[in-house]
């Protein structure tokens, strides 16, 4: 009970006494009268206290719910963010390794073959061309990861999207040219036909040799049928 509650009732008390046409109020009646507004006010203090503590429990209860709450949503989005670093991480490896090693592979290809059939040097080395692009594609991508993440780190959150758009991009470019790569590959040694080999100096040498004795058999046997 506050205090102009108090008065008010005092009030009403006193005016129900006028009203009764009580014009005197004695010294012991009064002081019995302060007695129970006490008592009103001690009851309704404890009343107060009760409900404070009550209010109290009630708030700590819901703040802590929400902490928990709020907590359980931070660490589930900070969990998805790591992953999410990892399928990029991953991707980005994927990229760069596909492409990287088929380079590998068409240069130690064309290096086997150099010395025995050159026809599919043009094709392969088109190919090795767009493996190559394939991992600048990757490095670039790791590079605008980096300038992704710098930008989120400084709140510049419109430029950080925009970069990590970029980068998807880069590294969906990076696996197109690992399958324009091996496309020209198969593509070049499905077309590839096996040149003859070239006829060395001895046997140009027993060539020019044959033919010459087949002239001279002919000349003989021309001379032969004009003697005749």
């Amino acid at each position: 009970m506050n205090t102009q509650t108090l008065i008010r009732e005092m009030e009403a008390d006193i005016q129900a006494a006028e009203d009764k046409g009580i014009t005197e109020i004695q010294l012991k009646n009064f002081k019995a009268y302060l007695e129970e507004i006490k008592e009103i006010v001690k009851e309704q203090k404890e009343k107060d206290a009760l409900q404070t503590q009550r209010d109290l429990a009630f708030y700590a209860a819901k703040n802590t719910t929400r902490i928990e709450y709020y907590k359980a949503r931070i660490k589930r989005i900070s969990d998805g963010f790591h992953a999410v670093i990892t399928i990029g991480q991953g991707a980005l490896k994927s990229g760069a390794l596909i492409n990287g090693g088929a380079c590998v592979a068409i240069l130690a290809f064309i290096g086997n073959i150099l010395t025995k059939d050159t026809s599919m040097i043009s094709g392969l080395s088109t190919a090795l061309l767009i493996f190559g692009f394939g991992v600048f594609l990757a490095a670039a991508a790791s590079g605008s990861t980096y300038l992704a993440q710098v930008n989120y780190e400084t709140k510049k959150i419109k430029k950080a999207v925009c970069i990590n758009k970029v980068t998807i991009v880069i590294v969906i470019l990076s696996y197109l040219s690992f399958l324009g790569g091996g496309l020209q590959s198969w593509r070049t040694i499905h077309d590839w036909e096996p040149q003859k080999p070239a006829a060395t100096a001895a046997q140009q040498q027993g060539k020019i040799k044959d033919s010459g004795e087949f002239l001279e058999t002919n000349n003989e046997l021309s001379e032969q049928e004009g003697l005749d």
